[in-house]
């Protein structure tokens, strides 16, 4: 009899730390802001991403001289799409959240870009 009491008091105590335990969930960390390298405000390529879902997507073209497009951007899931007036095929069109760095990702043509919000860089 000692040892169902004891057995019992073990499961009931081994079963409220179980329940008592969390899934560790990964906390959607993303904001919008400035996305650049973190070199600062003046390093290129940037996307600034607006409140008003506008956008700014700064860069170099092929002579090295600054460029600026802009238009409109939506969150889709995990993915950031820019649309624009503008045909360019330098600017990647679809962003991948990488929540975990509060960064982007995108590909335009063979050409690879992450960029990450300069709030978080020291």
């Amino acid at each position: 009899m000692k040892n169902y009491i004891s057995y019992s008091i073990f499961f009931l105590v081994a079963f409220v730390m179980l329940i008592s335990f969390k899934v560790a969930t990964r906390e959607d960390k993303f904001s919008i802001g400035t996305f650049a390298n973190c070199g600062g405000e003046q390093s290129l390529p940037q996307l600034n991403l607006h409140d008003d879902n506008s956008f700014q997507y700064y860069y170099l073209n092929s002579f090295f001289e600054k460029e600026l497009i802009e238009g409109s951007w939506k969150r889709e899931k995990n993915e950031i799409l820019l649309s624009t007036s503008v045909k360019n095929n330098e600017m990647p069109t679809k962003w991948v959240i990488d929540k975990a760095y509060n960064c982007v990702r995108g590909r335009s043509g063979l050409q690879w870009t992450r960029l990450c919000n300069i709030a978080g860089c020291k």
